[in-house]
């Protein structure tokens, strides 16, 4: 199921068969691609659907880049294990850390792409059409 909120900004939910397995939350630019949001159900998780959902995303964006930020691998942070876990599966899909870093009110991210060069420039336009997305920085 996918609701267009604006152009190029979709919130789909995820299913197998009739069954709800999860969330992604993506915007479309002209070269790449944000994956501002994916979620896969707790008792879903270790099946297989977040590779696949990765997977689908590269075949219907063929050609452009995907992007996605992650909370950094810290480990003082309570959930260190979990940002652990993260990081790896995003590399297990094709993602590499890009060395550029999403700063905003809620925090600090690591930018992953699913190509090394970040084009920030694209970044910083797909944000924008997020709206509401208005004070970050990318370093």
């Amino acid at each position: 199921m996918v609701i267009a909120l604006r152009p190029s900004v979709y919130f789909e939910g995820v299913y197998d068969q009739e069954q709800f397995v999860g969330l992604t939350f993506v915007i479309e630019g002209e070269s790449a691609v944000y994956l501002a949001y994916l979620a896969i159900s707790s008792i879903e998780q270790g099946h297989g659907y977040g590779s696949k959902v990765l997977n689908d995303l590269k075949k219907r964006f063929d050609g452009k880049q995907i992007i996605l930020d992650i909370e950094p691998v810290d480990p003082a942070a309570d959930n260190y294990k979990q940002r652990t876990r993260r990081l790896k599966f995003y590399q297990r899909n094709g993602f590499n850390l890009t060395g550029r870093k999403l700063v905003d009110d809620s925090g600090t991210y690591h930018i992953c792409a699913t190509s090394k060069q970040l084009d920030t420039i694209e970044l910083n336009q797909i944000l924008q059409k997020m709206g509401g997305f208005s004070r970050y920085r990318i370093e």
